[in-house]
């Protein structure tokens, strides 16, 4: 079975050997981090001004092109299945799909989570700062505000989604202060296991797992499993309670993790996706 490379996020765990390169220059670049407040918009005004203003659909193969630039891929050489570089390609989550997951997982969120003042929401893989932009303007209420976060591996990426921001607040579509506004959103440079405080925080987890390397299938919740490196991480970083959406592998129960629910959502890269939402309960 031979895949083409197709460009998704990408997080890292860092004892990869193929990271060690892209590590070794994060060393002396502590976090990099880029923030901003963020308005609030409806969904479909907020998807016109990711999809219309600030990445739009004619600069798509650009940024596929810098996800593979990041990471060192040529286009033209096939990778089998199991090739480790999957885990750090690049590509494009629909951001209704992504709208759709998100209230999946809010409906598991705990009684406590739902009442409080701010909400946490990672997003694992950020690449150029899509998906978390495009929460920061959606999601929240004048009584609960967000603060969402990226976490990315590639450099070039993070780059990329710092200038987003800049253009951003230009245009007055995001704040230079976020303490004026009532989201928060930030990009933050390195591997995943740099940032355990932000997971330890984190109400909501979200990775496009599609292409991550799951060699074993569970017959018990009928899905492909994430490897343990994946899995273990996150169990051991996050808190009890916390929600992971992944998409088209989950994460593995014997590291606490149980799933709660499954949902099928459209994803034109690879003919659709199914979100596997999470709980850590140990």
């Amino acid at each position: 079975f031979i895949l083409k490379p197709n460009y998704f996020g990408s997080f890292g765990v860092g004892s990869s050997n193929l990271l060690k390169p892209i590590n070794a220059a994060i060393q002396n670049n502590v976090d990099n981090c880029a923030a901003a407040g963020s308005r609030r918009y409806p969904q479909q005004e907020a998807q016109k001004i990711i999809d219309n203003e600030l990445m739009p659909a004619s600069t798509y193969s650009e940024r596929i092109g810098w996800g593979r630039d990041a990471h060192g891929l040529d286009s033209s050489s096939p990778m089998t299945a199991s090739d480790p570089r999957l885990s750090m390609t690049y590509a494009e989550f629909p951001l209704s799909s992504m709208d759709q997951l998100l209230d999946a997982a809010m409906v598991h969120l705990s009684d406590e989570n739902k009442q409080a003042s701010e909400i946490s929401l990672i997003d694992l893989g950020s690449g150029c700062g899509r998906l978390v932009m495009y929460a920061g303007l959606t999601r929240g209420s004048s009584e609960c505000k967000w603060r969402v976060h990226g976490i990315e591996i590639a450099d070039l990426l993070h780059s990329k989604g710092q200038e987003y921001i800049k253009y951003g607040i230009e245009k007055g579509l995001f704040l230079a202060d976020h303490k004026e506004s009532g989201n928060a959103i930030s990009l933050h440079l390195g591997p995943a296991e740099n940032f355990p405080e932000l997971l330890r925080g984190a109400d909501i987890l979200f990775a496009y797992s599609t292409a991550f390397s799951a060699e074993q299938f569970s017959p018990d919740i009928s899905a492909p499993i994430l490897d343990p490196e994946w899995s273990k991480l996150l169990s051991q970083c996050c808190s009890t309670g916390c929600i992971a959406i992944t998409t088209d592998r989950a994460l593995d129960p014997a590291y606490g993790w149980k799933l709660l629910d499954r949902l099928d959502v459209e994803n034109p890269e690879v003919f659709g996706t199914t979100g596997y939402v999470q709980i850590l309960a140990v």
